[in-house]
Order: C-alpha cells, then structure tokens, then sequence
C-alpha cells in the first residue's frame, strides 16, 4: 500500500530525487503523508486535476515556533494564504476522494498549520517572501540500502 505526501519545495525537485527522512530539501506540506490501496497512477489522476488549476504563487514566513509532543520540531509558520489553503483543502477531497487515509487527519482541514520545518543546515526567516513554483508527490516508503523517499510526481505550478 503506497505511503505518499504532496509537498511544495522552496527549490524545485527533479523527478527521481531521494532524501533521507532527516535530510529533507525545505518544503511546505500541503497534504499530509498518506495511505491508499490505489496504484500511483490512480493517485496522479486524482491529484492533477487539482494541480492544473492552481498557479504559481508566493507566501509570507511568519513566527518560529516549535511542533510535535515537546515542541522540540523547530518550523517557520506561514502567514495565511488563500490560495495554499483552497489547494490543501482540494487535496484532501481528491485524495479522500479514492480512499486516501491521512496518518494524521486532526491536522488536516481547519487544524492545517501551513509551516516549512528547519533543517540542520538551512531554514527561511520571519518576512520571507518564498516563491512556490511546483508541487510534488513523494513517496515516503523508503527505497535501497540508503532508505531514501523519492520524487514520484511533479507539477510545475503557472
């Protein structure tokens, strides 16, 4: 059964790319990590209908602040958008749509946090202005000796 996740990358991310669960390229979640007893190519029909229709757009860095039980995740929330919320919101009725079943859903819907987590060697600020141009479906079971997550699937956002 797939284990997937639609994110934005700061940078865009070629097809192929793989990462190490710790070593994420910055990104913005914007639906959250899921699984389906569908193929991949069920989930790309699902998931392009939603992505042809949103544009290229910029959002706002807000305040730090600390995730998880502890607070111990250090992310930079996002300032509100409509545009981002309107494309998780979309995400979340295809993706329900053909049986998807989020792993966390209490933070889906009206409790989605819009944030990019910080990485050891980089993280955006309070006022950045950061530039989305693409959305990509990664696969987040791990692959090979290196357990890496991949790029599955992307979309150039126009």
């Amino acid at each position: 059964m797939p284990r997937l996740v639609v994110v934005l990358p700061l940078d865009p991310l070629p097809l192929g790319a793989g990462w190490h669960l710790n070593d994420w390229p910055l990104h913005v979640t914007v639906a959250p990590t899921f699984v389906i007893d569908a193929e991949l190519p069920t989930v790309v029909g699902a998931v392009e209908p939603v992505m042809r229709s949103v544009p290229a757009f910029t959002v706002t860095a807000g305040p730090d602040e600390g995730f998880g039980r502890s607070g111990a995740i250090p992310v930079s929330l996002l300032e509100p958008s409509p545009i981002l919320a309107g494309l998780h919101r979309a995400l979340l009725g295809a993706i329900i749509g053909i049986g998807g079943v989020f792993d966390d859903p209490e933070y889906t819907g009206n409790h989605y946090r819009p944030h990019i987590t910080m990485t050891k060697a980089a993280r955006v600020h309070p006022g950045d202005r950061l530039h989305l141009r693409q959305a990509t479906l990664v696969d987040m079971e791990p692959v090979g000796a290196e357990r890496l997550r991949h790029v599955v699937r992307s979309w150039t956002l126009v």
